[in-house]
């Protein structure tokens, strides 16, 4: 589903909590062991973690969302 780029949610069939983030966390996680291959370098995942309590670190989500965007539409556009 998220690699159609399908939205979508996924709830603790006991609590009934929402655990995406977790779970697509261990998705990731996952790819990478059985690819071998790294989406996410690890000086990236650095920087990021530096973000964490500074004060541009609300606006690092919406900042990587519209990057990927523009990642997605480059992507489409040389599949055409």
């Amino acid at each position: 589903m998220a690699k159609r780029g399908d939205d979508f949610i996924v709830y603790d069939a006991k609590s009934g909590d929402d655990i995406t983030r977790s779970v697509l966390r261990h998705i990731v996680s996952e790819e990478e062991k059985k690819s071998g291959q790294d989406l996410l370098p690890v000086a990236f995942m650095r920087r990021l973690i530096g973000f964490y309590g500074d004060a541009m670190q609300e606006m690092v989500p919406a900042y990587l969302e519209r990057s990927m965007e523009t990642l997605t539409r480059e992507r489409e556009k040389q599949r055409r």
